[in-house]
């Protein structure tokens, strides 16, 4: 109820003063100091910010986004704007603000979920499933993800992602995908060894390779690649 109160205040204020001053820039700008300062005064400032659905990102990066501080009043906030500058964060894919009465805001996050490191030069990047770069990180993070490399790899994701698809059961693990002369796929494994893709049809060459590994029984020890380029053959090259 007092709330309900300082706000009929407030708009009566607003009202009075819109009227007295409204067509000069300079009064207005007082009034607007006034208005601020009348709302600190009555509690409608920011109490709490409350934020859910973070995962990588931090809470102290988040709130220092909106560049708000608790007693800031939250009379002429924009929540567009505020929204914006959460949006623009790394991790950030979406977000949504809110504002409650009694100075609370509330703050859901949707981060981007990384799928992959994107080697080039000597940077590592995560990247989600587009092929967004998210942030930079050591080479040694996120050892559990796929590294890709190679000219113009992120811009062939679609691709690169039905190869993955098609070795997810394959008997040996996946670690690397190369782009190799903007052509093809060279694909690395964590036994030491790699196979070279064609540059067409490269889900066709995957199933093969399928049906040769099930069929023979490779022991990837001294194996150095399988190439797969020619339709007509598997070649196999074995490490000195």
């Amino acid at each position: 109820m007092k709330f309900v109160v300082k706000i009929i205040l407030l708009i009566l204020v607003i009202v009075a003063t819109s009227v007295l001053f409204i067509k000069k820039d300079k009064v207005i700008y007082k009034v607007e100091i006034f208005l601020d300062d009348f709302a600190k005064h009555t509690g409608i400032v920011l109490e709490e910010v409350w934020v859910r659905g973070r995962n990588n990102q931090s809470k102290k990066e988040i709130i220092n986004a909106i560049n708000m501080n608790i007693g800031d009043s939250v009379l002429f906030i924009n929540l567009d704007k505020l929204k914006g500058k959460i949006d623009n964060l790394p991790w950030v894919s979406n977000s949504s603000i809110y504002l409650y009465p009694r100075g609370k805001i509330e703050i859901e996050i949707e981060e981007y979920i990384p799928v992959a490191v994107y080697k080039i030069n000597d940077g590592h990047f995560l990247i989600n499933e587009d092929g967004k770069k998210i942030i930079n990180i050591d080479s040694e993070d996120y050892a559990s993800l796929i590294i890709i490399s190679g000219d113009n790899a992120l811009q062939n994701m679609h691709e690169m992602k039905e190869i993955i698809w098609e070795l997810k059961n394959c008997k040996f693990s996946l670690n690397k995908i190369e782009r190799v002369g903007n052509r093809r796929w060279n694909i690395f494994f964590d036994e030491g060894f790699y196979a070279k893709l064609p540059s067409e049809e490269p889900k066709l060459a995957l199933l093969r390779l399928e049906n040769f590994l099930s069929k023979y029984d490779i022991k990837s020890e001294k194996l150095a690649f399988i190439d797969l380029r020619l339709l007509d053959r598997v070649s196999i090259k074995y490490s000195d």
